[in-house]
């Protein structure tokens, strides 16, 4: 096989002062059969692979010339590893290692034409992921994606670039969106025990909807819809790149999960029997044919702390069973909200969790102290982070965060994996 590479685009100014290990440039990349070789790796993320360069030191950046205009998004030249892309000017002698730090990024499209190569890992995707490769034992964290970890995971200029400045390596990050479905602990369950027949019967079905009534937003949701449905995060194995090959990880060693995806209440399909969770503003986006169908096809199930409790356990087996000692993170849910004036509970209705969202989320935040006694998991404790940064600035919705908060909660899920000794996700030089 053959990598070729695009032109480099910059992360960072001409001029700028990076610290050691900073995501500097990044480029687009290819691999290519070679006759007589070995099947080309990454097909189903051929077009959105993405290599990162980070400088081993700390200094004053200088471009040197770039291609520019689609040569920098396409992949014209080979990868050459001597290849000089900037100086970096610094203080004194340069100490330690000054060999470049290479994360790789790739994406898988919700469709071939969901494209667009003209950011780091921009496009419509998904599932995202990173890695770093390094000596030692490979270790992978998947995230079932959910708002307030996007930024955590991802990272405020996508490729997972604190994450990967933050680990030693070799580590792998997965990320699955959840867009248009939030991926529940049950979803998830379902996904690793449906075989090809059930998912063909899942395809069928939602073929039915997509007619001469629809519209192209509802083919775009189905096409989102069938790529989740179809997908099963938990039993699904990466490729990556390792010791100048492709190898292919493991069952997860971490699982990093949210309260706030466990909706109270979701949506079975009448005969094939899938449940599944989205929030209201996801089936507002639907189109008529796409609204309709989750009408006349599926029936609401209201869902108590005590079946999310069961399914969180059985997933917690689930993924042990394939990962012995398996790490599970849960992030909880802010337990005030400063939007709710209510002076009193007089005159409300038992039970009040359903009826008042904080309380609710305080008995939520509750369970999971039980289940982190029960079945040791780490609870990562959002809530109190949100408290000592003021959740009014920082998490004013409950669920959103700013950068400052997405940088608190992944520092606390780097402390928790490290104190787990999660493989790879020790710090790194630059931490």
């Amino acid at each position: 096989m053959a990598v070729v590479r695009s032109g480099w685009n910059w992360l960072v100014a001409d001029g700028h002062r990076c610290r050691p290990g900073e995501g500097i440039a990044y480029c687009h990349i290819g691999v290519r059969e070679t006759p007589g070789g070995p099947t080309a790796a990454f097909l189903r993320e051929r077009r959105d692979l993405q290599a990162v360069i980070a400088t081993p030191v700390g200094g004053v950046v200088r471009h040197r010339p770039a291609s520019g205009g689609l040569l920098d998004r396409l992949e014209f030249f080979l990868w050459n590893p001597d290849t000089a892309i900037a100086d970096i000017e610094v203080a004194g002698d340069a100490q330690g290692d000054v060999v470049a730090r290479v994360s790789i990024a790739a994406g898988l499209r919700i469709a071939e034409l969901a494209g667009d190569n003209t950011g780091l890992q921009s496009g419509w995707h998904a599932r995202n992921r990173a890695w770093v490769d390094a000596p030692g034992a490979w270790g992978t964290l998947l995230c079932a994606g959910t708002c307030e970890a996007a930024g955590v995971i991802k990272g405020a200029r996508g490729g997972c670039l604190e994450l990967m400045q933050a680990v030693a390596g070799p580590a792998h990050v997965v990320y699955w969106d959840d867009a248009p479905l939030a991926l529940t602990a049950r979803s998830l369950l379902e996904a690793a025990e449906r075989d090809a027949d059930a998912n063909a019967a899942i395809g069928a079905d939602l073929a039915g909807v997509i007619g001469p009534a629809a519209n192209p937003t509802d083919w775009m949701f189905g096409a989102a819809l069938l790529t989740q449905l179809q997908a099963s995060p938990l039993s699904e194995r990466c490729e990556v790149t390792a010791d100048g090959g492709v190898a292919h990880t493991a069952a997860p060693d971490a699982l990093l999960l949210s309260i706030a995806n466990e909706g109270r209440q979701r949506l079975r399909h009448r005969q094939l029997g899938y449940q599944i969770y989205m929030h209201a503003f996801r089936v507002d986006d639907a189109g008529p044919a796409t609204r309709a169908w989750l009408r006349d096809a599926f029936e609401p199930v209201k869902v108590t702390l005590e079946a999310v409790r069961d399914d969180y356990l059985a997933l917690i087996r689930q993924a042990r069973v394939a990962r012995p000692g398996a790490t599970i993170l849960i992030m909880n849910a802010l337990s005030s909200d400063a939007s709710e004036d209510l002076p009193n509970f007089v005159g409300l209705d038992a039970p009040l969790g359903e009826l008042v969202s904080s309380v609710g989320r305080k008995e939520a935040n509750l369970m999971l102290h039980d289940l982190a006694r029960e079945a040791d998991i780490d609870i990562v404790d959002v809530d109190l982070i949100a408290a000592g940064l003021g959740a009014r600035d920082h998490l004013p919705d409950t669920v959103h965060g700013s950068a400052a908060m997405h940088d608190e909660v992944r520092a606390e899920v780097l402390r928790l994996l490290r104190a787990r000794s999660v493989p790879g996700f020790a710090p790194s030089a630059f931490s």
